[in-house]
């Protein structure tokens, strides 16, 4: 029963790994969209993951809380920083990439044909980049917990490296724009 449960935990990294690819692709679109339909389809790329990252998150968390309950201890430092992270990129996707990406689709909508500059800060906006980036470097750093196993320490480093690398490459590609699109 283990491996089954093992073989459903990694279709959740696979699901997450697709659903961040998406995200990716998406970020890179909304950096060189130049009217309002290319950031509508830019938004449309992503717009799977409000299905798909919270069905790979179950699809993750319930074999894994059986795994732990068969092999593990329910206070090992990585297990619970990789679910504080697990909660936190669920939490973080659904209040931040979610709703940000709505109002971007419906305000770029309004003028499908020209980059509207409203439309423009919305789709440079750090706060969603970031949020974004998050996501992926929070699924490698939860790989990197389950996969060493490290003490207290190694997992809060672990989690605050992939704050700190979301951070560092949304704020650099966010250098890369033309100043009236992102303030």
């Amino acid at each position: 029963m283990y491996d089954f449960a093992l073989f459903l935990h990694l279709l959740g990294v696979a699901g997450l790994a697709a659903g961040i690819g998406l995200e990716q692709a998406t970020l890179h679109r909304l950096r060189r969209a130049r009217s309002g339909r290319e950031v509508v389809t830019a938004i449309g790329i992503a717009e799977v993951n409000g299905r798909l990252m919270p069905l790979a998150s179950v699809l993750l968390l319930l074999p894994g809380l059986y795994m732990v309950s068969e092999r593990w201890s329910w206070t090992s430092p990585w297990m619970l920083t990789a679910l504080m992270l697990l909660i936190g990129l669920n939490a973080v996707g659904g209040a931040v990439v979610g709703r940000r990406a709505d109002a971007l689709a419906k305000a770029a909508a309004d003028s499908l044909d020209t980059l509207d500059p409203a439309v423009a800060r919305m789709a440079n906006n750090p706060v969603l980049h970031f949020a974004m980036w998050l996501n992926g470097t929070g699924v490698v750093a939860a790989l990197l917990l389950m996969t060493t196993k490290p003490n207290l320490v190694g997992s809060l480093l672990a989690a605050a490296a992939a704050i700190v690398v979301a951070l560092v490459a949304s704020m650099a590609l966010q250098r890369g724009q033309p100043a009236a699109e992102t303030a």
